[in-house]
Parts: structure tokens; C-alpha cells; sequence
């Protein structure tokens, strides 16, 4: 049964990930994690949507608006459907359900939107497949951090992951028409 494999597969990832547990790793998985936590992501939210309307991208912006704030309600939604229970062994205090993963939903929101949003803008080759591999990196890292601070299972991050991309390219689709840049 796949949900046998899903939860076996959660439990050793569990396991081993916890091996990995050292006074800085920990350290540096919680500032990792603290990215997507509310007063950082504001403060990120502001930046990138000012450049965006002072470049007059309006289109941007709303699928912005629209993926976060559907990815916001639906994750917290399932949340409440599903009332999955986090691990027992976490390195952090979290008292709501587990799956899916909202920092995994935001993550990938928002830094995919950036790699939609300023890759064409960045003329030299190199330089966009470091901003696209550097934004890439973020999102697992952040999805990484759930899952060794032990507030998360794997299929939790992977079900927040698939989650914000399905909200993010839904809007892209209904919003950000090719060509037109506003």
C-alpha cells in the first residue's frame, strides 16, 4: 500500500536526518528555517514588490498576490482536513498540524516567483544560472530545515512543495501572459 510506503519512508528519513543533529547545524537549520517566518518575508515581500511596481509590472505583482495568499489558505486548509500529527522527536515547539509544510509552500512560492520574475532580466549566462540554482537551493534548503528540526515529515515538505508550484504556475498561466510584461 503506498501509504505504508510513504509513512515508512517518513520514519527512516526521520531517523537518519535526526543523526545528523549538532549545536551549529541546529543553529544554522533555524535562521534557514526564519526565512519564510513572518517579519522576513514581509520585509522580502516589500522589496520585491516594490521593484515590481516601480517597473510598472503590475501582472507580476498579482500573480504574486494570488499564489501566495491561495497557497496561505490552502495550506492551512488541508492542515484542517488531514490533522496530521508533526514527529515527536522536534527540536522546535510547533502546535499545529503537520501536513502539508507552509514554510515549503511560501518557499516555493515565492522563490520560484523570483526565478519567473528576474532571470530575464540578468543578461550574462552565468550569472542567471547562479540566480536560478542560488534561488532553487533556498527553497530545498528551507525544505530540508522542516524536516531536520523535526517539525516535519518528507511528504509533508514534498506535498508543501507540489502545493505552492501548483498555486504559483496556476496563476502564471491565468495572469502572466507571455509578452505582456504588466
Amino acid at each position: 500500500m503506498t501509504y505504508d510506503r510513504v509513512t515508512r519512508t517518513d520514519l527512516l528519513l526521520n531517523i537518519k536526518i535526526t543523526s545528523l543533529w549538532n549545536p551549529l547545524l541546529s543553529k544554522i537549520m533555524i535562521f534557514v528555517t526564519n526565512i519564510v517566518e513572518p517579519l522576513p518575508l514581509l520585509v522580502l515581500l516589500f522589496s520585491v514588490s516594490s521593484v515590481l511596481f516601480c517597473q510598472k509590472r503590475y501582472k507580476k505583482l498579482w500573480v504574486l498576490a494570488f499564489s501566495l495568499t491561495s497557497g496561505l489558505f490552502s495550506y492551512l486548509a488541508i492542515k484542517v482536513l488531514i490533522h496530521r500529527i508533526r514527529p515527536a522527536n522536534s527540536l522546535l515547539r510547533v502546535s499545529r498540524y503537520s501536513f502539508p509544510s507552509g514554510h515549503a509552500v511560501i518557499s516555493i512560492i515565492f522563490f520560484s516567483f523570483l526565478i519567473y520574475c528576474f532571470k530575464d532580466n540578468i543578461k550574462n549566462s552565468f550569472l542567471k544560472i547562479i540566480f536560478v540554482l542560488a534561488n532553487i537551493f533556498i527553497f530545498l534548503l528551507i525544505g530540508f530545515s522542516r524536516i531536520y528540526l523535526g517539525v516535519h515529515w518528507f511528504s509533508d515538505v514534498l506535498a508543501g512543495f507540489s502545493l505552492g508550484l501548483f498555486w504559483l504556475s496556476f496563476f502564471i498561466l491565468i495572469l502572466g501572459k507571455k509578452g505582456n510584461k504588466k
